[in-house]
């Protein structure tokens, strides 16, 4: 049941169960006369539980308890006042029960002939639309023409030959005029059948008449049920608890169910039942199929049958072009495998190990992995050039334990004055130092102290990649990051958009929305040229609007409450903003004037923000 529908009944069975009249006891025993049947026991029962949308079948149960034995109001004695309100509820919540059905059912009806309706105003307003129609429906026009042909063969005691196909033939067995067309065109086009009138000799502009007819007709049941359908919101009294009001309320949902409605006029308390018995029984169930018999040869081509042309044409086409484009079966079947192997690669060394490494240095702070120089070998270096720095500075200069140990220090921050000092003591004599003195040593020591030098370079830059190994990481993975990024984007967006789930419901949602706002403008405008008195029956509310106005704009706000329910964010305030100024909408209590207001700020507050002004730019 639409929210429309359950919002009005949940406010009816208010007003008729729970009312300070009507208050229900709290038990089926409480407040009840001693002598109460099992039947009012039953009844009591039955009404706790109405709660929208109701069950019909529990509707037809408390029905069935009031007219067994006569027990309706005027069954009840004066003196037994709780079960004389009881009864009351009951009727009054039978009857808010049934409203909310009907109001549902033809809610449901007139929308969805709405849609089909704009489906075909689609096909036909678009060349293209009519040339796909036309080869969708083609499998099937051509069975109907086979038949006509089989049939007229038959029906003429003549033999089902090749020759009986040929134009000559065909024309001879079905002659044709230039203001009648022949049986053949009609199994082609049936709605000539029903507007000879409009027979053309071109295909292409007999398929656009069939679009219109069909849309014609479809707004016609449209206009009907919203016609409908504005009486019975505009008939929705305020409250139930006076009888001749109940009695005006029963008699006008009998009416809007004029085609299987009780032959009694509910004016007596047993035909009031008996009226409500008959429509929720099978009062709407009729009424509901005569409306399918209308509408079923009316809807669009079911979607196997506007699908076949693509399933049947595209994977061979596909095919073909591939072929075409590689040359054969066998490179189309390589190259699928380069691809997949490509995609495989991508993933696994371009994004899944980067983001492994990644993880992997968060948990290790960086410590692991390849270095540039390992401290052990760092360290090796300095105990061998202090080493010989120590044993060459103990010879020359007989150094002391304690003097030892300061030049240890020393030479641990770089300062190998000693040594330096015997070699600037050797270059002045370098022959002899080189043969027999300690030249060559103290190089020698110099180039360790070189090599422990560049090492320690070589650790500062290792610990500076070291601290930016987790940036040059996420360097690295980034450009993977952002092309799968992309492209799933880019996969989504086409999936979402083709479903109709883009942002706010995608560009064709937002524009049915955008055409329902200025349906309801337009009819409201229109609303205040024309009195109520050119409609078939006006409404009730003391507004101007006439019944289908009124129908057709809660046609209108029933899918703009569908598109807010399913499409805007739930639990955000756009949408409980949106749903509110719905509301206001479908209010039948305000006018002309007050709808209007709304309309002006739901274009002036969800133009933007909704996309119906780049809509309407585009």
């Amino acid at each position: 049941m639409s929210t429309l529908a359950v919002h009005q009944t949940e406010q009816l069975l208010h007003d008729a169960l729970l009312s300070p009249r009507r208050s229900l006891p709290s038990s089926p025993s409480a407040g009840i006369h001693p002598t109460t049947s099992d039947k009012t026991q039953r009844l009591h029962s039955l009404l706790a539980s109405f709660k929208a949308p109701v069950n019909p079948s529990l509707v037809q149960e408390t029905i069935d308890i009031l007219k067994k034995d006569g027990l309706g109001i005027a069954s009840v004695t004066g003196n037994n006042e709780d079960e004389m309100m009881l009864r009351e509820a009951a009727v009054a919540a039978i009857a808010a029960s049934i409203y909310g059905r009907i109001l549902d059912t033809l809610l449901h009806q007139a929308t969805e002939a709405d849609t089909e309706a704009n489906w075909w105003a689609e096909t036909e307003r678009s060349r293209q639309g009519l040339i796909w129609y036309m080869i969708e429906t083609l499998p099937m026009r051509l069975t109907r023409v086979f038949k006509t042909i089989l049939r007229a063969l038959r029906a003429r005691d003549l033999a089902i030959r090749p020759q009986a196909f040929t134009p000559y033939s065909l024309r001879k067995l079905f002659p044709s005029t230039s203001s009648r067309p022949s049986r053949l065109a009609v199994s082609f086009f049936p709605h000539l059948s029903r507007q000879p009138s409009m027979f053309s000799r071109s295909p292409f502009e007999l398929t656009r008449q069939e679009c219109r007819v069909r849309r014609q007709a479809l707004e016609k049941i449209r206009d009907d049920r919203a016609e409908r359908l504005g009486i019975l919101a505009a008939s929705r009294p305020n409250t139930l608890h006076n009888t001749s009001d109940l009695t005006t309320f029963v008699a006008t949902l009998d009416r809007i169910m004029e085609d299987s409605s009780s032959t009694e006029t509910p004016g007596h308390e047993n035909a009031l039942i008996a009226t409500l018995s008959v429509i929720n029984d099978t009062g709407i169930a009729q009424a509901s199929h005569m409306y399918e018999l209308g509408i079923s040869y009316l809807r669009k081509p079911s979607r196997l049958t506007r699908m076949w042309p693509r399933l049947l044409v595209i994977p061979p086409a596909t095919i073909v072009i591939f072929r075409l484009i590689y040359g054969s079966e066998r490179t189309l079947s390589d190259h699928a495998v380069q691809i997949a192997e490509t995609a495989a690669g991508f993933w696994r060394n371009y994004l899944v190990q980067p983001v492994r490494d990644i993880l992997d240095t968060v948990r290790t702070g960086g410590e692991e992995g390849a270095r540039i120089v390992s401290p052990e070998g760092l360290k090796a270096d300095m105990e061998s050039l202090e080493r010989m720095a120590l044993a060459l500075s103990k010879e020359k200069y007989n150094f002391t334990s304690a003097e030892l140990e300061n030049l240890s220090m020393h030479i641990r921050r770089g300062d190998l004055t000693p040594v330096l000092k015997v070699y600037e003591e050797d270059l002045k004599t370098p022959l002899k130092s080189a043969l027999a003195g300690s030249l060559i040593r103290s190089l020698l020591i110099q180039i360790q102290k070189m090599k422990v030098d560049v090492d320690v370079a070589l650790s500062g830059i290792d610990k500076l990649l070291k601290s930016q190994e987790l940036t040059f990481a996420f360097v690295g993975v980034a450009p993977a990051l952002a092309v799968v990024y992309t492209l799933f984007g880019w996969t989504k967006h086409i999936w979402l958009s083709g479903h109709g789930r883009g942002k706010y419901g995608g560009k064709g949602r937002r524009q049915s929305v955008w055409l329902c706002m200025r349906r309801i403008e337009r009819l409201l405008v229109l609303s205040s040229t024309r009195s109520p008195s050119t409609a078939s029956t006006p409404s009730n509310t003391g507004t101007s609007l006439t019944a289908l106005d009124q129908g057709l704009i809660l046609v209108s706000v029933a899918q703009l409450r569908s598109y807010a329910e399913r499409y805007i964010p739930a639990r955000s305030r756009l949408r409980e903003e949106f749903l509110a100024d719905v509301s206001d909408l479908e209010d039948t209590n305000l006018g002309r004037t007050e709808k209007m207001d709304v309309v002006h700020r739901m274009w002036r507050s969800w133009g933007q923000v909704l996309g119906w002004t780049s809509i309407v730019e585009k």
